[in-house]
């Protein structure tokens, strides 16, 4: 009789654990938003209506902006750009969910916005340096700079690499290398790399070299879009 006793109260908790985990799973994932809830076309309204009411505020540089989709290599939607007017951008990532209260959001805006780039290659043993346009010395290992000025300095780009290059009616991708993008269009089955400005057969192994952006995606409200 005691171990029946015992059993019917161990169901009864049981059964209550059940009902209170399952109303917690259905309260979380009524806060949850995932980035398969939308179409590309409906992200990309999103990240213009929140880019606008960042950046187009009164006494704002920027006169107007335009966004972007930028896809993996499987044409998958990871990220986007935000080119402004007159210049200037920032990539932004498309996280695949968001909780409600975690302040960050779907959409997560690049740790180096407003850095300058330069073109460079891939050359072992080599190091390239230069000055961006905080004052700052950043210093490339195994890449050689290849665009410079007829004083040998780098030329520093404040446009995106897509802009840079006039990419125009192709679609863009952002290929994940390493921790690390590479901005990158595909013509003839291989991606043109847009930073060397080089035809990569891409290979996401550590067998392959590549130069990347300098683009880091800190999963912190400060950097929510």
């Amino acid at each position: 009789m005691r171990a029946t006793k015992v059993v019917r109260n161990l169901t009864i908790v049981a059964a209550v654990c059940a009902i209170v985990f399952l109303i917690v799973y259905l309260v979380y994932e009524s806060k949850l938003e995932k980035a398969t809830d939308y179409t590309v076309a409906q992200h990309t309204a999103r990240v213009t209506e929140l880019a606008k009411k960042r950046y187009l505020k009164e006494g704002s540089e920027y006169t107007d902006l335009q966004v972007f989709p930028l896809y993996n290599a499987e044409n998958k939607l990871v990220c986007f750009l935000i080119e402004f007017q007159p210049r200037g951008f920032v990539y932004v990532k498309v996280r695949s969910k968001a909780f409600e209260y975690d302040y960050v959001g779907l959409y997560v805006r690049d740790f180096h916005e407003g850095d300058v780039w330069v073109r460079m290659t891939v050359e072992m043993g080599t190091t390239s340096t230069y000055i961006n346009n905080n004052g700052g010395k950043v210093t490339c290992p195994n890449t050689r700079l290849t665009e410079l000025d007829k004083d040998g300095n780098p030329i520093l780009h404040y446009d995106s690499h897509f802009k840079a290059y006039n990419v125009q009616n192709e679609q863009y991708y952002f290929l994940e290398y390493k921790y690390s993008y590479i901005p990158a269009v595909k013509r003839d089955n291989k991606f043109f790399n847009l930073i060397s400005l080089e035809y990569m057969d891409f290979n996401n192994s550590d067998n392959e070299k590549y130069v990347t952006a300098s683009c880091n995606f800190l999963f912190n409200s400060n950097f929510s879009l």
